[in-house]
């Protein structure tokens, strides 16, 4: 541990139906390590998030810097398959749609709701979710995707309300690392806030 802490260095760890995983990175830049943190941290927003939302299902998009459109940073009741596959143009499908218009939307019931008019798909438990953009410096630079509530209730205003609250501090943590301003005991304390 102190040889990654002297280098900027991380753990990360994941428990997948394949096992145990853990990562050791070691940045080569300052721009390397603010990326890594970052990384770093929306993980443990997404299980903070599920947790405090009683979640099956979620997972935070971010828009690749090389491609441009939404890939999949974390996932929780994700397939690895589809976090590997999925990448989502901006404007296009449900979290392309709320990235470009920088709006949440919440539906209670996917086959009822006229903005969006489709079947649900098989491998979601519930019909209703919810997707918050995360926006950095008031530009749109990802989505937060909360679906299959647990209790296997629709969302609510209330959950709407709190998911925002996470994605602005989602989106404040991060302008904070690119600013260099979350370093040492401010980063250690905003994750055991969680």
């Amino acid at each position: 541990r102190k040889i990654l802490e002297m280098h900027n260095g991380m753990i990360t760890a994941s428990n997948t139906s394949r096992g145990f995983h853990m990562r050791f990175t070691f940045p080569k830049n300052d721009s390397e390590y603010r990326i890594a943190k970052i990384n770093e941290l929306l993980g443990h927003y997404l299980s903070f998030t599920a947790e405090a939302m009683d979640l099956g299902r979620c997972s935070i998009m971010m828009i690749d810097d090389i491609s441009g459109n939404l890939t999949i940073r974390h996932a929780i009741g994700v397939s690895d398959e589809i976090i590997r596959k999925t990448e989502t143009r901006i404007g296009e499908r449900i979290s392309g749609k709320v990235v470009h218009e920088t709006r949440p939307l919440l539906i209670e019931d996917i086959e009822k709701a006229p903005e969006i008019a489709r079947k649900n798909l098989p491998q979601y438990n519930t019909r209703s979710f919810l997707c918050l953009p995360i926006t950095v410096n008031g530009k749109a630079a990802g989505v937060l995707n909360l679906s299959d509530k647990l209790s296997g209730k629709s969302f609510t205003g209330t959950d709407l309300h709190l998911a925002s609250a996470i994605a602005r501090r989602i989106s404040q943590t991060i302008e904070k690392v690119r600013k260099n301003d979350l370093r040492g005991e401010d980063y250690t304390s905003t994750i055991k806030s969680m």
